[in-house]
């Protein structure tokens, strides 16, 4: 488990199904679990009892329904960081937990989905009713949160996603703000995501605006400010593939030689691998046409509205594509590691082809924050107009 925050210890009342009551010491926490696999961890809430015997009594031996020593916990796959904070200070200020409360607290604290709690907790508990709405509102809506560049590090370096969108949106609206250690992450992850998550939202409406698509209403001086960022689109694109297009080339004929090298017709490793194989073929083939789309289609023959979404979905579907191979390759190794004692070359080919993807993607992300820093960058999207003076 990655302990990403931690609260106070404190005393709380503890019950659980078919157990009498506890009261104890514990320490509310936000962290994740399964981190030894990237692509399937899970973030949650629990606590953290002083006395680890209150496991043994609460679960039994060995603990059923507990995760590290913890107790009521709740987790979800989203990577929300300043819902997971939010939710530990509500759980901070509750002292009954019984079956429920947690999820509750994960609920209001916007953890988990207030619908889907509904459907499969039967509780009636009301947060804002135990801890007092005027905290709760307090929490949930004007609260600043605490650094979260610390723990969007810690999952960086274990190759963990770590929710941008999330955190853009508490930059935007102010109850989060653009410390050192959270700009150095955002640039860290810059380089994985950028191309996919990157583009500022002014971009969303250039093309139907030039395009004067029905439904699209705007001004002159609208149509103008967007032809002309199309166009500057255009020209950043063209001078990175340029730069780029030979590099692309080599890089992609390495990674058919690491997928033709990947062991899918090994007998042992093929109970962990079924239908991976066709995947991972599919996104080849999408990455090398892609990357042909950006270097020969007949631009010339365009519209600058045409070119600009040409150049834009050709290179999403390449970083796109890049990122399912990935993706698709990092969820075999852990399998195969762990049943043949971290000893096995298949291993070997497989990290192989996971790293040379994550390594392309790394360095197309890289070229467009130096060719086209305008057109993709979190710091815009999060309202920060200049990255070097956060």
């Amino acid at each position: 488990m990655i302990t990403l925050f931690k609260g106070k210890e404190t005393i709380k009342r503890i019950r659980v199904i078919k157990k009498k009551p506890v009261t104890a010491e514990v320490t509310p926490f936000f962290g994740v679990y399964g981190e030894e696999n990237p692509s399937n961890c899970y973030f949650g809430v629990g606590l953290e009892p002083k006395d680890k015997k209150l496991i043994k009594y609460m679960y039994g031996n060995p603990p059923e329904f507990s995760h590290d020593n913890t107790l009521c916990f709740s987790g979800t796959r989203e990577h929300n960081l300043p819902a997971g904070y939010r939710t530990m200070e509500i759980a901070q200020m509750v002292y009954d937990f019984k079956f429920g409360t947690m999820c509750s607290c994960a609920k209001y604290g916007g953890l988990l989905p207030k619908s889907n709690i509904d459907n499969i907790f039967d509780t009636e508990e009301k947060i804002g009713e135990i801890i007092g709405k005027e905290n709760l509102e307090r929490i949930t809506s004007r609260d600043i949160l605490p650094d979260m560049g610390p723990a969007a590090d810690a999952l960086i370096s274990r190759g963990i996603d770590i929710g941008i969108e999330y955190l853009i949106e508490e930059l935007r609206s102010g109850k989060l703000e653009m410390t050192p250690g959270l700009k150095k992450a955002f640039e860290k992850i810059s380089e994985k995501e950028l191309v996919l998550k990157g583009m500022p939202e002014k971009y969303k409406d250039t093309v139907k605006i030039i395009e004067h698509e029905p439904g699209i209403k705007s001004k002159i001086e609208d149509y103008f400010m967007h032809k002309h960022a199309a166009e500057k689109y255009i020209l950043s694109a063209e001078e990175m593939i340029n730069n780029l297009g030979p590099e692309l080339d080599k890089d992609y004929q390495i990674l058919e030689s690491k997928i033709r090298a990947l062991p899918f017709e090994n007998s042992f490793v093929i109970p962990y691998i079924q239908g991976k194989e066709s995947t991972i073929l599919l996104f080849q083939k999408k990455a090398g046409d892609a990357i042909q789309k950006l270097k020969s289609m007949p631009f010339n023959e365009l519209t600058i509205a045409k070119k600009f979404l040409s150049y834009k979905d050709a290179l999403h579907e390449l970083v796109e594509s890049l990122s399912k191979i990935s993706f698709n390759t990092n969820s075999m190794p852990y399998w195969i590691k762990i049943s043949n004692n971290g000893n096995s070359p298949e291993y070997d080919d497989i990290k192989a082809a996971e790293n040379h993807s994550d390594d392309l993607i790394k360095k197309i992300n890289k070229a467009v924050m130096r060719y086209m820093p305008e057109h993709y960058s979190f710091f815009e999207k999060a309202g920060i107009s200049n990255s070097r003076e956060s």
